[in-house]
This record gives structure tokens, C-alpha cells and sequence, in this order.
């Protein structure tokens, strides 16, 4: 399966603190024969940052989540209801090392019998290298509550490298990225995959 967009779109930060993103719908492509493809669900995300430092101050930070995404996928590429994702996520730096990490869950607005609850925990370890190099290690873990995998966990371990920021045009910069998921549980949707990105920020 190949997801392009990846839930990503534009983002803003309309005030001091809060972001807001709006997500476009990914495309899902399916390996598998009789599987349609087509778009997943359009969901939006608002970011508020608790408390932060730079490096002189604690060089760390602490945001809250909230994401809500909408049925609009075609076919079975996203979920037949409405789900809200609340989150806290935190980072610490240690010189050239980078930890981040967040914490949320998956809670749909109706039938949860069917959906289930999800449990996510997500921790990164990222290191600098010659300025623009970040060598990274990532773990995600899926603990499910109900529905059809009730009971079940799915870990995955991405090692990565991403690359930048470089500077295209005056505040436009570039940021690459890639890694390869790899399942370390017995129960996982896809053995391995790979994961790329491109960021534009300004």
C-alpha cells in the first residue's frame, strides 16, 4: 500500500502559541487486487504550545493536540465516522542529541463497537550532525481497545535520516527525509514500508 500526502497540508499560526493545519485527504494506493483505491479522510489539526525553551533556557518544549478527522475517504480508505485525536507532545534537547515524544488516542464520535479505541505513543531520538544531517531512530506503538483488535499492540521502529533546512528563496526553505518502517510485533497491518517526506517552510 502507498499513502501520498500523508494527512499533510497547510499550516498556519494565526496567533501567538496556537497552529493550525489543515490536512488534505491522502491518496491510497492498494497492492492487492480488488481493493480500490482513492482519498482518505480531510482532517485538521490546532497545536498549543504550553511552555518552551531555546537552548539557553532549557532548550525544550510542550504542546497540547487536538486533531479531528472527517469520513470523507472513498470507498474503505478512511473511517465511516468521525474520530478526535487529543495529544500532548514534548521534546528535550541534549546538545547535538533530540528527544521528542508524544502521547494521544484515537476516540471515534460513534460507533465504537465497530472503530475501537486506539492508545498511541510515539518517541524519537534524533542526533545532529555537520549542521544539516539528523540521523533519527523512531518507535510507534498502537495499543487497541475494542472493535476488531481489541487486545492487540503494533510497535513499529523507523530508522531514518533527515536533511536540512536548506534555504531556496528567501524565507522558503527545504527539509528531506526518509526511513524504513519495520513491524516488531506479531500483529502489524504491514511487515515493513517506506517512509519519505518532503517540508517546505517558510
Amino acid at each position: 500500500m502507498e499513502n501520498y500526502g500523508g494527512s499533510k497540508g497547510l499550516t498556519t499560526i494565526p496567533i501567538d502559541r496556537v497552529e493550525i493545519s489543515i490536512n488534505l485527504p491522502p491518496y491510497i494506493a492498494h497492492n492487492e487486487p480488488g481493493v480500490h483505491d482513492g482519498f482518505g479522510d480531510f482532517s485538521f489539526m490546532t497545536k498549543f504550545r504550553i511552555s518552551s525553551g531555546n537552548s539557553e533556557h532549557g532548550d525544550y518544549a510542550l504542546t497540547a493536540f487536538l486533531a479531528v478527522t472527517f469520513p470523507t475517504g472513498s470507498y474503505t480508505n478512511g473511517s465511516p465516522h468521525s474520530v478526535i485525536t487529543p495529544t500532548i507532545a514534548g521534546g528535550k534537547g541534549l546538545g547535538d542529541f533530540v528527544y521528542q515524544g508524544t502521547f494521544g488516542c484515537d476516540l471515534p464520535g460513534a460507533g465504537t463497537a465497530i472503530l475501537g479505541r486506539r492508545l498511541i505513543l510515539n518517541n524519537a531520538l534524533q542526533y545532529r550532525r555537520w549542521r544539516k544531517f539528523w540521523p533519527e531512530v523512531e518507535a510507534d506503538s498502537n495499543f487497541y481497545d475494542g472493535g476488531p483488535n481489541g487486545g492487540k499492540k503494533q510497535v513499529y521502529l523507523t530508522p531514518g535520516i533527515s536533511v536540512g533546512r536548506f534555504a531556496l528563496y528567501k524565507n522558503l526553505q527545504l527539509t528531506l527525509g526518509g526511513g524504513a518502517e519495520i513491524a516488531v510485533t506479531h500483529f502489524h497491518s504491514s511487515a515493513h514500508q517506506g517512509v519519505f517526506t518532503l517540508r517546505l517552510p517558510f
